[in-house]
Parts: C-alpha cells; sequence; structure tokens
C-alpha cells in the first residue's frame, strides 16, 4: 500500500518533497519502482512469470496424479484375491493366457464377460459341480485378470482367434461352450469361422443384435485416445473403475433388485465378493486393462453377428434374466436369425442369472448337454 501511494506521490510535481522524504524512510520503495519500470519496458517478463505458474501447476498436478495411480493399483491388488488357485499359462500371439483345468469327462469351456474387471472368477461357484461331470476349462481373456494386458486396440476378431486358437492347442477337441454377456458376440462369430470346433453353446444373457451394429465415432475415438494417455488417462481410468462406482453398477445394472429394495443375505454376500474381485481384476498387473476398457467404450469390439448367427447349425441355449432390460426384443431378434435356438428366462434374476439363481443355472445345463 505504501509503494503505490509513493508512486502516486512520486507523479506529482508539487509533492516531490515529500516523496524523497518517503524514499528515504523506506528504501525498498526503490525495488518496487525499478519492477514496476522493467515490467513495463519488458512486458514478456509478466507472460514468463505466468506461464511459469501454469507449468510448475501442471508438473504438480502430473505428478500427484502419478502417485496416485502407483497407490491405487497397489492399494487395490494387495489382497490377492485372483490368486486363490494354480493354473496355468497359453502362449497367445499376443500375449500368454492364464487358464484352468479341473475334473473329468467331455470338455467344457467357460467364457467370462468381456469387461477390463471381469476374469475366470466369474464362474467360480460353478466349476466344483460341473467338473464332477466334465473337464471344465476357464480362462482370462486377454486383457483380462491374470492374462497378459498388452497396449493394443481390442476387437471381436481379436477374441474370435484366441478362442478358437485356445480350443485347438489346449483342448484338441470339440467343446461345449458357455459364454455370459457380451462375450457371446466373438464365441458366435469363432463357431461360424470354425464349427468343427464346437459343439453346444449356452449364452448367458447375450447383447441385442442392434448393440453389436453400433459403431465407433468422432467423440468415442477422442475419449479412447484419452484413456491411453499415460498419467492422465491412468488416473481418469481409475476413476472409472473406483470400487464405489463398481458397487454402484452392480446394484442397478448387473444383480436383480426387488421393488421393495430388499434382497437376500445370499446375494448381498455375493455383491460384496463380486466387488471386491472386480475392483482387484481391473488394476491387476498394473494399468494395462485400461486399453480393453477404452477400446470397449469406443464400441472396437462391436461387431456385426446376425450373419454368425444364421449361419450357425450348432445347438445354441440363451438363458436371460427377467431383470435385464429388453430381454424379450433381444430373444425375438436371435430367434429371427436362427428359429432353432432355444431360450429361456430366469424370473427374479437380472445381468448374471447364473450367479443369482445357480441351482437352477446347472440343471439346465446338465438337460441340455447331456
Amino acid at each position: 500500500l505504501f509503494g503505490v501511494l509513493a508512486g502516486q506521490l512520486d507523479k506529482n510535481p508539487l509533492a516531490s518533497k515529500l516523496t524523497s522524504d518517503f524514499m528515504s524512510i523506506c528504501p525498498w520503495y526503490h525495488h518496487y519502482k525499478n519492477s514496476t519500470l522493467i515490467e513495463r519496458r519488458n512486458p514478456m517478463k509478466k507472460y514468463q512469470k505466468i506461464l511459469a505458474a501454469i507449468g510448475g501447476t501442471l508438473t504438480a498436478g502430473i505428478t500427484g496424479m502419478h502417485y496416485a495411480n502407483v497407490l491405487i493399483s497397489k492399494h487395490a491388488c494387495k489382497e490377492e484375491l485372483l490368486y486363490y488357485q494354480e493354473g496355468n499359462f497359453y502362449s497367445f500371439r499376443f500375449g500368454n493366457i492364464f487358464y484352468t483345468r479341473q475334473g473329468n469327462g467331455h470338455p467344457l469351456l467357460l467364457i467370462h464377460q468381456l469387461y477390463s474387471t471381469c476374469s475366470h472368477i466369474e464362474f467360480k461357484s460353478l466349476v466344483e459341480e460341473l467338473s464332477a461331470h466334465y473337464t471344465v476349462y476357464t480362462l482370462d481373456l486377454l486383457g483380462c485378470g491374470r492374462s497378459d494386458k498388452p497396449p493394443i486396440t481390442y476387437t471381436a476378431y481379436l477374441y474370435v482367434q484366441l478362442i478358437n486358437d485356445f480350443i485347438k492347442n489346449v483342448i484338441g477337441k470339440p467343446t461345449h461352450i458357455i459364454a455370459s454377456g457380451n462375450s457371446a458376440s466373438p464365441v458366435l462369430l469363432a463357431c461360424s469361422a470354425e464349427p468343427s470346433l464346437y459343439d453346444k453353446l449356452i449364452l448367458i444373457n447375450p447383447p441385442s443384435l442392434r448393440t453389436c451394429n453400433q459403431i465407433p465415432n468422432v467423440y468415442r475415438r477422442i475419449f479412447k485416445y484419452l484413456i491411453d494417455t499415460p498419467i492422465l488417462g491412468t488416473f481418469l481410468y481409475h476413476i472409472c473403475v473406483s470400487k464405489r462406482h463398481i458397487i454402484r453398477k452392480l446394484e442397478k445394472k448387473i444383480f436383480y433388485s426387488p421393488s421393495n429394495g430388499e434382497s437376500s443375505s445370499y446375494l448381498l454376500r455375493q455383491r460384496q465378493k463380486c466387488a471386491a474381485y472386480l475392483y482387484e481384476g481391473a488394476h491387476l498387473n498394473g494399468c494395462g486393462s485400461k486399453y480393453l476398457y477404452a477400446s470397449l467404450k469406443a464400441r472396437y469390439l462391436n461387431a456385426n453377428i446376425a450373419n454368425a448367427v444364421k449361419k450357425i447349425n450348432n445347438s445354441i441355449y440363451i438363458v436371460m434374466g427377467k431383470g435385464e432390460s429388453g430381454c424379450i426384443d433381444t430373444i425375438s431378434e436371435y430367434k429371427s436369425q436362427n428359429c432353432a435356438i432355444e431360450t429361456t428366462i430366469f424370473p427374479k434374476t437380472k445381468r448374471v442369472p447364473h450367479l443369482e439363481s445357480p441351482s437352477r443355472f446347472i440343471n439346465i445345463i446338465k438337460i441340455f448337454l447331456s
């Protein structure tokens, strides 16, 4: 304030003596006046200070995001829930694929939903009983669980190659398939391409044919590019797959919720277990799952499967949860392409009827695959 006052007095010729007295009292006024003159003579210095402040803020923000990413990844995987059993690895051309094998009998391959949070753990509660009748294989698809997660663009045809190569090189004979959710699309395409590798197909809540026809647009490509960036993209990915977000999605979209909002103790335990498994799966082996997440959001995994459904001669059984929106329309779409498809709808279930009503689901498997 004194410096500003001194500056005003200095402009008044009648107050020069007062100004000189003030300067003698406050010698730091010289520094104030000289810096003001320098800024007037060299205006770029002002902008350099602004740019330096912005650069410092960005550097601090990026550093903070980097350490936050490291801490989130370590904290999410500290319980090692996905390492509950030993398994093997199949060497696929784009990375190693984790799989398990249990039981004896006709081979049965269980394929989990195709999301960055998912893994073979989805079928953990069913494997023990199924292995009493079949040789049960489970695997983590590329970009998921304990399998490798290369920084590539994931497409449906990548998984077509993976599934067919796995059956040829690991199982070695025609196989029954149980595919959950959107993994049904590459399974149908793979069966259409090499039907001799497949026996019977069970599809759990497959995507509608209209959804499969959606293609990437500019905004989704930009979002993918943003998620693929090293630090900022990883930080945004961690926000999108936070535990709170996963729990909210399980409550609203995955598990069936009665109209009164009350759920059985069994379903509540299932939700809690699923949330823990999904959260760890999204962060296992670093941030590699974000590339699959970005490809899914950008719709690179969508593919037209209508011709494949029409072409397949293998027996197909579709299991839908009644709480899933548009389940009747989805069944109609598939049956319009292939009238031989068998279907059933589980009441009081939604996206995961095999987890919400496991005993009924296993009974259907035994009847259909016998």
